[in-house]
């Protein structure tokens, strides 16, 4: 394919379509589509450049509609929100219940296996967060999460029953 076909096949994709997928590689929004908002509704992510610096939040569905005076809630920084669900992730990856069964499963295919061990790798989460793309950094939560709930005071997490077997069935070989 010469040079020119290959430009013109990158307009050939509309340009709306160019910069939404642009801004999903740069603006990782990893809680996108779980977040709902006290009014019941999705909220919606959303970002700002000031002085070359890039602050990016998520705002209830009514806040867009009608305007931040008649939101349930103000814009919510996204790196604090999902810090704090990162955290409950991690919570629930080093749960004593579900250490024990992925000690049980992972004994059964290598007997050199601790629970100390298993304990450790699970808990590294925070640490190797900062180091995988924006595309798995979605695709975690999409496996584990269900739904986030946001109140005035008050963030609840529902995760999915089986989010673990399928994050198990991704890594399997």
């Amino acid at each position: 394919m010469d040079l020119w076909a290959k430009a013109h096949g990158t307009f050939d994709v509309h340009a709306q379509l160019r910069a939404r997928a642009s801004r999903n590689r740069n603006n990782p929004f990893f809680l996108k589509g779980l977040l709902i908002g006290p009014d019941g509704l999705a909220m919606a992510a959303s970002s700002t450049r000031k002085n070359g610096q890039l602050f990016r939040y998520y705002v209830t569905a009514t806040s867009q509609k009608q305007g931040d005076k008649n939101s349930p809630l103000p814009p919510l920084s996204a790196r604090t929100l999902e810090l704090m669900v990162l955290e409950e992730i991690r919570k629930r990856l080093t749960s004593p219940e579900l250490l024990f069964k992925v000690w049980q499963q992972a004994s059964e295919q290598d007997g050199n296996l601790n629970e100390n061990t298993i304990r450790a790798a699970l808990g590294d989460l925070a640490y190797v967060w900062d180091e995988l793309f924006a595309p798995e950094k979605r695709r975690l939560p999409e496996l584990l999460i269900k739904r986030i709930e946001l109140a005035a005071e008050q963030v609840t997490v529902y995760f999915k029953p089986d989010g673990m077997n399928a994050i198990a069935i991704e890594l399997q070989p």
